[in-house]
């Protein structure tokens, strides 16, 4: 799943809300180095 807005200081609530969900959820986030703060989640192990 693809997320814009991941570490965007125009929201700042973005990036907690997505954090906690994935901790909850058991996945993890994987920032991109782009101007939108876009991260990527993944579910660790999924691909087999």
């Amino acid at each position: 799943m693809i997320l814009d807005d991941y570490n965007s200081p125009q929201f700042p609530g973005a990036g907690q809300a997505v954090r906690e969900f994935c901790a909850r959820e058991g996945l993890a986030v994987v920032p991109l180095c782009d101007i939108h703060g876009t991260a990527v989640l993944a579910k660790p192990g999924g691909g087999r």
